[in-house]
């Protein structure tokens, strides 16, 4: 605490203010020109671009959707605690005007455009948990030394001025980066991002033509620039845009129009817009099948490339997610106690077979009881549902046939007494006259 007031001491006297408590506000977006190339327009620009909107779409979309749990682990116990402050902001309500999937999903986002998201932490008198999130273009992350040691903490621009928030204040998201912050994919891919969008222009300005090539007009005597101007737009007036495709143009004193050919592979753009679908991909790591590009698609092997999607490319967001939360949602006496997961194991089962399979062997080998299986599948519990089995047709190396009679004698004797027979079986099977 000494160490906090001295910061704080110093950070006022260079004119910020602490403050506490989420203030909305949204930003007005500026020009960033990225390293990569110079992509003009807002921040927010590249999202009109289809294959990044839908690399952040399907990411975040995705990661937000998976179950969280959250439970205390010691020894050989695992207990889930759904009564948590932690599970309640990140499975019901992480603030009053947002669900945790709008949430997760806007998170996610930032952090995979921006590098970074941020959502202040706010703790209530009760215990919970709030977080609010902050534009990326409102946070600076910084660095300073107090009494020899180095203090992170963020400067967040609010509508009332500035105001400092410490680590343990701030739910920090962090991209692929260099440790304290992400790098901004949105600028390191400005050039890439430049590219598909010059070659969606350019195919949207070529269609609106009608997809007919331009030519050389040609007059027999010189024309003043008013004239030649004139021409121009008449002639684009009635010949211009495809809603005057075909049209009859009639010429007269003379002149002449000669058609520039244009090959069928520039008129298309196919390949130019396809390759370029495919770079934004690898900015993300997203399989080219996940945005809808099914142009190199083995369907024999879709249900792999899926589960290495799960792998690849949201086990490493799952990661920071729950990493961030058991490091900065945790109470200092629950640290190394509580943990934070996302449930992958619905995306990895692959098809209704495959998913039919792990859970029978689950059962089979005491993992899972059948109402396990029920919740996992959205079930009700069943009346006797909850005995874990395990298959008695395997023993240890080196026992002998009748060492393994014995056993087997010995656990049905276990298993009568756990479950004995209702009234009515013994009756069927007591022998009569």
């Amino acid at each position: 605490m000494k160490l906090f007031s001295r910061f704080n001491a110093a950070v006022k006297a260079f004119g910020y203010t602490l403050t506490n408590g989420w203030q909305s506000s949204w930003p007005s977006v500026n020009v960033l020109d990225g390293p990569g190339g110079s992509w003009r327009g807002g921040p927010e620009s590249p999202m009109a671009v289809a294959a990044y909107f839908a690399c952040l779409r399907v990411v975040s979309e995705d990661v937000a959707k998976l179950p969280v749990r959250v439970y205390s682990k010691s020894d050989k116990t695992r207990t889930y605690l759904p009564e948590h402050a932690i599970y309640n902001a990140l499975a019901h309500i992480p603030n009053t005007e947002m669900t945790p999937q709008s949430f997760k999903e806007t998170m996610t986002a930032w952090a995979m455009s921006w590098g970074n998201g941020y959502a202040q932490i706010r703790r209530t008198g009760s215990g919970g948990v709030e977080l609010w999130p902050l534009h990326p273009s409102l946070v600076t992350p910084d660095q300073t030394e107090v009494e020899g040691a180095k203090l992170l903490y963020y400067r967040v621009i609010t509508k009332s001025g500035m105001k400092v928030l410490f680590p343990d204040e701030m739910f920090h998201l962090r991209g692929f980066g260099d440790g304290y912050v992400g790098y901004p994919v949105m600028q390191l891919a400005a050039g890439t991002l430049g590219l598909s969008a010059a070659a969606s222009n350019y195919a949207r300005t070529f269609f609106e033509s009608g997809g007919r090539p331009s030519g050389v007009l040609s007059v027999p005597e010189m024309l003043s620039d008013k004239a030649r101007e004139n021409l121009r737009k008449g002639l684009q007036q009635i010949h211009g845009g495809s809603e005057n495709t075909n049209k009859i143009a009639i010429l007269d004193q003379g002149m002449t129009f000669t058609a520039l050919s244009v090959p069928p592979e520039t008129s298309q753009m196919l390949e130019t817009r396809r390759f370029q679908a495919e770079e934004i991909c690898r900015w993300f790591r997203v399989p080219p099948f996940k945005i809808m590009d099914l142009t190199r698609a083995n369907y024999n092997a879709m249900e792999q490339v899926a589960i290495e999607y799960a792998n690849d490319s949201l086990t490493p967001w799952v990661r920071r997610w729950e990493q961030e939360a058991e490091m900065k949602l945790t109470a200092t006496g629950e640290r190394g106690r509580v943990f934070v997961s996302f449930d992958l194991k619905g995306m990895m089962m692959g098809t209704h077979k495959d998913r039919a399979e792990y859970l029978s062997k689950m059962v089979q080998i005491g993992g899972h009881t059948p109402n396990e299986v029920r919740v996992i599948n959205d079930l009700e519990p069943v009346e006797g549902g909850d005995q874990l089995y395990l298959q008695v047709n395997l023993a240890p190396l080196g026992m002998s046939p009748s060492e393994m009679q014995e056993r087997k004698l010995e656990q049905d004797a276990t298993a009568r007494v756990a479950n004995p027979p209702s009234p009515e079986i013994e009756d069927e099977q007591r022998p009569t006259g």
